[in-house]
């Protein structure tokens, strides 16, 4: 059972990473890790604070030398780099039961009410320009489906051992 279907995976080379990027890390699992980059600069939240105008090239380097399965979802709405960095001060890091990775990202593309990936891109899909993805399983055509209490599961675990 899956929770979004996409309609193509195409190679990265057919994104453009100058504009807005959904990146989408470790997506055969649940959950996979949710990034945005807008002007090449990639911004992530996560449990241990964020990631913050780091070069995309260098994010994608990452990808390639841990050979992370990733899904790049280029979207058409312009979403400037100020409103992208205006949406990431607003948290510190990923707060069990509040705040996941993908709460920026749904101030940005207006969808406050999504609630995970799969929920936010059907609401969105007609903004998506191309999907394209790396090291993917053989075969793999959408998102595994997980609940929302399985998203603050573990950021509760990622907490916990960040603590040890």
């Amino acid at each position: 059972m899956y929770s979004y279907t996409f309609k193509h995976i195409g190679n990265p080379s057919e994104i453009d990473f100058s504009t807005n990027v959904i990146w989408v890390f470790h997506a055969d699992k649940i959950p996979p890790h949710i990034g945005f980059s807008s002007e090449n600069r990639f911004y992530s939240l996560k449990v241990s604070g964020k990631d913050e105008q780091l070069n995309v090239q260098q994010v994608l380097e990452l990808i390639h030398r841990k050979k992370i399965p990733s899904l790049f979802i280029q979207l058409k709405t312009a979403i400037s780099l100020q409103e992208v960095e205006k949406a990431y001060q607003k948290y510190q890091r990923a707060v069990y039961g509040s705040i996941t990775c993908l709460t920026p990202i749904r101030e940005l593309v207006q969808q406050t009410n999504a609630r995970q990936l799969s929920d936010l891109l059907n609401r969105i899909d007609h903004a998506i320009e191309t999907t394209a993805g790396v090291y993917l399983p053989e075969n793999y055509t959408a998102l595994p489906v997980y609940s929302i209490d399985e998203i603050y599961s573990y950021i509760s675990e990622l907490s916990k051992s960040q603590m040890t």
